[in-house]
């Protein structure tokens, strides 16, 4: 087994409080968010760049989709900077670099699971679409919905490999399926809440002649709102009253 030797760098940069690493003594590199998403997988086991990637696109690529595109400059940075070891494999025709995180790079990790997370953010075409829906066409709004329920149909049928693998003991994180099985939820959960939002968002856009705003749609539009805040649960935090009475047409819910 052979070291190897990477060109100095950070390799590529992410939007966010990522910056060039500091590796003088007593202080913490400073990471963007993908740096530990990578950092994190390589505590549960030592993988190549091929491996990992597998691995990403089968978890992470769900909710943290900025980690698939930048596996390869990753471990070669997290190398770089001493929190990952490079161990180059096999012949020396084709040899094959397997990544394992090194001691400082298991504290780095755990210093950072320490502080408190950041705003949720979600990247979803499928909604976007629907949020500018108003300057295309029914169809246009209709195929977002379809579209949306493709989404959820794939975080599904990646899920059930995943779960057939871990019911058969075979998964290559079997040791840690007591966590695996808490995003496997999450995943499946949201996989669930997509195409209940997809159908009922459909049935509604299915009663429309267009998509021109008449006082009826919009009437209903808020009539579901208000339910949606006199059944729901109390929103953590929010210091105004919540409105059940009818608005008035026109005003603005965002």
């Amino acid at each position: 087994m052979r070291t190897a030797r990477h060109p100095q760098g950070n390799g590529s940069a992410e939007p966010g409080p990522a910056s060039a690493a500091s590796t003088k003594a007593g202080q913490s590199p400073a990471l963007a968010e993908s740096s530990y998403a990578i950092l994190g997988h390589l505590a549960l086991r030592p993988w190549s760049a091929y491996e990992l990637t597998r691995s990403v696109r089968r978890s992470l690529r769900w909710f943290w989709s900025r980690a698939d595109s930048r596996i390869y400059s990753e471990l070669r940075k997290l190398a770089d900077l001493g929190l990952a070891s490079a161990q180059e494999e096999g012949p020396a025709t084709r040899p094959r670099t397997r990544y394992s995180i090194t001691e400082q790079g298991r504290l780095v990790l755990a210093q950072w699971l320490a502080t408190p997370s950041s705003r949720f953010l979600l990247h979803f075409e499928p909604l976007l679409r629907v949020h500018l829906a108003s300057h295309g066409t029914k169809d246009d709004l209709l195929r977002s919905l379809q579209e949306a329920r493709d989404v959820a149909a794939d975080i599904r049928r990646v899920g059930t490999g995943v779960a057939n693998d871990f019911i058969a003991g075979e998964h290559v994180l079997q040791h840690d399926a007591h966590v695996r099985a808490l995003v496997f939820d999450f995943l499946w959960s949201l996989s669930e809440s997509i195409d209940g939002w997809a159908d009922r968002s459909e049935r509604e856009v299915r009663q429309w002649p267009d998509l021109s705003p008449t006082d009826a749609n919009r009437a209903h539009a808020i009539d579901l709102m208000r339910e949606a805040l006199r059944t729901g649960p109390p929103p953590v935090g929010y210091s105004g009253s919540l409105k059940y009475q009818r608005c008035p047409s026109g005003s603005s819910t965002e």
